[in-house]
């Protein structure tokens, strides 16, 4: 099947050189990422049914058990040992997969099909996840600022984006509170 994708997109192989790995978690690295992209795929023909009628969080987390084959137990490269290893997609992967990619997916299909309650319960999951842990948050969270759920955290990453990166503080109402 990939050399038909391969003929017919005019697909090009990523040389060695341009894998990342570099200040990345052996975890984290682009090889297993991958993996369980493919397990993803395989498990999850019905995701969409269950994306596009949201429910609530439960009726997704089955999609993410995530296993990858018992080649990885011991490798985290192509053809390179290393010392055994857990299987298994971690709970903050997880729950970071949910909070930046699924329920956004979620928002937008219910906000385009003007599904209200849909959109409550996307918000809603948002409010019961527990908060992201970043360097964006725990920087707001060093000067006061509580990170109390994911819909705080997406906040703060917000304003991160719009009003520290491009000096825009004067403006900023978290400032302007931590100031007072």
């Amino acid at each position: 099947m990939y050399l038909f994708y391969k003929g017919k997109y005019k697909l090009e192989a990523l040389k060695h050189q341009q894998w990342n790995f570099f200040r990345l978690r052996p975890n984290s690295f682009p090889t297993l990422r991958i993996s369980y992209l493919a397990d993803f795929v395989l498990k999850s023909a019905s995701i969409f049914d269950a994306l596009f009628q949201y429910k609530d969080l439960k009726s997704l987390l089955p999609f993410f058990n995530l296993d990858l084959s018992s080649y990885w137990e011991f490798h985290y490269l192509f053809d390179k040992k290393s010392k055994i290893r857990s299987l298994h997609l971690g709970d903050a992967t997880r729950n970071s997969i949910i909070i930046n990619a699924i329920l956004p997916f979620c928002f937008f299909y219910a906000k385009q099909h003007s599904n209200e309650s849909m959109m409550m319960r996307v918000l809603e999951t948002f409010k019961d996840l527990k908060c992201e842990k970043n360097k964006i948050v725990r920087s707001f969270i060093e000067v006061g600022v509580k990170g109390r759920s994911a819909m705080t955290s997406q906040g703060l990453i917000h304003l991160y984006q719009n009003y520290c990166i491009p000096r825009n503080c004067l403006n900023c109402r978290v400032l302007n509170q931590i100031l007072k």
